[in-house]
């Protein structure tokens, strides 16, 4: 591999948490970030026919640099660009780190961007990706995942360190699965190899361009697959964050768990619309799209969410049951007291105690309306 090339893309999803004027973080002048933007626009045009993440609002961060330390704890740095990709309905983006031309130490960066140990600078100077993210109002959310693209052919045992991200594994790899991996070509055409893992696609390319404009433009299809894939796994982590949120409302008796449970059925109602491999017009492309679904995990987060809103839904109507029987007590004894009112006139027998006795009642008649509309909200 003494003569090889890789180009990886360090993927992040992230959501929006402060509203500000993102316009102020894109940069203009960044040649091979505004080359790559086009090529993911024009993908999403020509590869998607689904409107509802048709038009993601793509723009280059400019050029940075990031930071690992070699073997002898010595700072290797490696020149980089970076684009996001927003997703304005749901406030969901993806950040792409991009680093080409690495000769040495690749499977280190892949390694280091998996323990969140790189350092970026795009500027502010060198920090972590979660301190990068916070000062650009954004936040992580789901999990992040690495491309890479060689230029030679990789032996098993490199192919390996790859999809599993460790650059100095503790001993050789001999995990059956792993293996599996390393040795299952998903590519769908003769020009390249791929291999994917749960955290990494790896496409080793017979046809590695020259010029990086040109691998660019051939590599934005798979960074659109993953983009797509990310904004999913965002959008599932984020509902099933809102549900713990409210099965914990449910058992403590707090919040407004109707509301609540409105609000997730919405964003439900969003979640699959980055999934369908329908939306891909080419069978290939589906193909693609499917397997590194299926790797990445995607199908089986989507079971967790479902299994999670039928979990939701049976403490809620459980809850709502003690809701109403606490509710049958109170009016209840209201009723008693109401009854022991009425009986009063009748012993005393005076027309101002009448009064006051059918104002009483009237003000516990509205008491109990009352009561049972703001008993219904919970």
């Amino acid at each position: 591999m003494a003569n090889n090339i890789f180009d990886i893309h360090l993927l992040i999803p992230s959501q929006i948490q402060i509203s500000r004027q993102t316009s102020s973080l894109y940069v203009d002048s960044c040649i091979l970030g505004n080359h790559f933007v086009e090529q993911l626009d024009i993908c999403n045009r020509t590869e998607f026919s689904n409107p509802y993440v048709r038009n993601l609002l793509r723009h280059s961060l400019g050029d940075g640099s990031v930071t690992v330390t070699n073997h002898d704890g010595e700072k290797v740095d490696a020149d980089c660009f970076a684009t996001i990709s927003i997703h304005d309905k749901t406030q969901l983006a993806v950040i792409d780190v991009v680093l080409t031309d690495l000769t040495n130490d690749a499977e280190r960066f892949v390694d280091f961007f998996r323990s969140k140990l790189l350092k970026v600078d795009f500027g502010g100077g060198p920090m972590s990706l979660d301190q990068w993210l916070s000062s650009m109002g954004l936040s992580q959310i789901g999990d992040h995942r690495t491309i890479v693209f060689s230029k030679e052919d990789l032996d098993l045992e490199t192919r390996i360190k790859f999809l599993v991200s460790e650059c100095e594994p503790m001993g050789k790899l001999i995990g059956e699965d792993f293996i599996k991996k390393a040795n299952n070509n998903i590519a769908q055409y003769d020009i390249a190899q791929a291999y994917v893992s749960d955290t990494t696609l790896l496409e080793i390319s017979s046809d590695f361009k020259s010029e990086i404009k040109n691998r660019l433009s051939v590599q934005a299809i798979e960074v659109f697959f993953v983009e797509l894939l990310l904004m999913q796994d965002a959008a599932i982590c984020r509902i099933n964050k809102s549900i713990d949120d409210l099965m914990e409302k449910e058992r403590t008796f707090s919040g407004n768990s109707s509301f609540d449970l409105i609000s997730i059925v919405t964003d439900l109602s969003k979640v699959t619309k980055f999934f369908d491999p329908r939306n891909f017009l080419y069978p290939t492309v589906r193909a693609s799209f499917v397997r590194i679904a299926d790797s990445f995990g995607i199908p089986r987060q989507l079971e967790l969410m479902n299994e999670n809103k039928a979990v939701l839904e049976q403490l809620i109507s459980l809850n709502s049951s003690k809701v109403q029987s606490k509710e049958n007590d109170i009016i209840n004894v209201i009723l008693v007291i109401l009854a022991a009112i009425q009986v009063v006139p009748l012993f005393i027998g005076d027309h101002r105690t009448l009064f006051y006795t059918g104002l009483t009642s009237t003000a516990f008649l509205i008491f109990i309306i009352l009561l049972k509309r703001r008993l219904h909200k919970k």
